[in-house]
């Protein structure tokens, strides 16, 4: 623990450890900006990683693993950093699946732009 028992952060709400939301159904309770923010979160990046690192990454599978990763990551950072004192943040599984979802409708608009369009990653070079 950073701070004793009964000091005063614990008056103000920080630090407060949560492991929230296990049941999915709250995920039809969230406002819609949360709901679009998280399947935004991670989209560019599936776009990005799959166009820089074809060989790698325009498989479905180590896309997914990416980004599941990635989100465990993020989710996992949020409930350290209320753990010591950084924020007021909890591990919320629905993040981790609308962030997944975000993820693989990203990777998703890849293949169809690559299949409409057939860039190559010689697109992002600068002259």
């Amino acid at each position: 623990m950073v701070f004793k028992w009964g000091s005063k952060a614990y008056q103000y709400g920080f630090g407060k450890q949560y492991l929230a939301n296990f049941n999915v159904l709250e995920l039809f309770q969230y406002a819609p900006s949360q709901i679009i923010g998280n399947l935004a979160l991670l989209l560019p990046l599936s776009i990005l990683v799959a166009y820089l690192w074809p060989n790698q990454f325009s498989q479905a599978r180590p896309n997914m693993i990416l980004g599941g990763l990635t989100t465990l990551g993020i989710e996992t950072l949020q409930l350290l950093m209320s753990f010591f004192y950084l924020g007021n943040r909890t591990f919320d599984v629905n993040d981790l699946i609308l962030n997944i979802v975000g993820y693989l409708i990203g990777f998703g608009l890849y293949k169809v732009s690559k299949s409409i369009f057939k860039l190559s990653p010689d697109v992002f070079q600068i002259l």
